[in-house]
């Protein structure tokens, strides 16, 4: 696999295999943030939030989903409670959904369903 980093303006490098973006500051915490949603990351994250469920959604349904705070659909529960942080920071960055929007729909559904979300603020 050939790996080519470009310079952003903003300080970032983004790899062209769109597997992660790279934080130039030179802090090691910063080193690699898995940010950006491989097709086969979303594959498998919606193969996951599908799985207990008649009724499939698509990347774009989760969104929507997602965006409108719809947490009493199965796969919003799938999404919290079977998917890690990061993943989830992913499909949402990759969807136009806003870290502090995916956090409030997290604290919703915390409070709707009594089961605790890493991501509730």
């Amino acid at each position: 696999m050939n790996r080519r980093e470009v310079e952003i303006p903003d300080g970032w490098a983004l790899t062209l295999n769109r597997q992660m973006h790279r934080k130039l500051d030179g802090n090691p915490r910063n080193s690699y943030i898995p940010d950006v949603m491989t097709h086969d990351t979303q594959t498998a994250l919606l193969t996951t939030v599908n799985a207990p469920y008649q009724n499939q959604l698509d990347a774009g349904g989760l969104a929507a989903a997602l965006k409108s705070g719809n947490v009493a659909l199965g796969q919003v529960s799938s999404f919290f409670m079977e998917i890690d942080v990061e993943t989830q920071k992913a499909f949402a960055l990759e969807h136009g959904i806003s870290n502090d929007t995916l956090a409030h729909v997290a604290s919703v559904f915390q409070d709707w369903s009594g089961q605790s979300v890493a991501l509730a603020t």
